[in-house]
């Protein structure tokens, strides 16, 4: 099966074979909005989505080929909020809860 933008068979193209990165952020609750929006604007460059909305943990999907500018994108978030952590790059598996205390 073909769609109206590609001669490539469907599942060629389906988004269990897309390579996409994943960075995982601790968003201050006051953060949680202000990190969607920013990063839904760069549209099919983000997939933002809150994983634990009361931990304020965040996961943002990025595209294949997107990588560097989404690093540069990222960076100015955590250099321009307070409350905004990096709490992980990785596979499809959600980071810990970093120890309180």
């Amino acid at each position: 099966m073909t769609d109206d933008h590609s001669t490539k068979p469907r599942a060629e193209t389906g988004p269990e074979t897309l390579n996409t990165g994943r960075v995982y952020l601790w968003v201050d609750r006051r953060w949680m909005v202000d990190v969607h929006y920013l990063t839904e604007g760069f549209e099919g460059l983000f997939v933002p989505t809150t994983l634990d909305k009361r931990m304020g943990l965040v996961r943002l999907t990025v595209a294949s080929g997107g990588e560097e500018a989404a690093g540069e994108v990222i960076d100015l978030i955590l250099k321009t909020y307070d409350g905004i952590r990096l709490a992980g790059t990785s596979g499809p598996k959600p980071p810990s809860p970093p120890h309180l205390g």
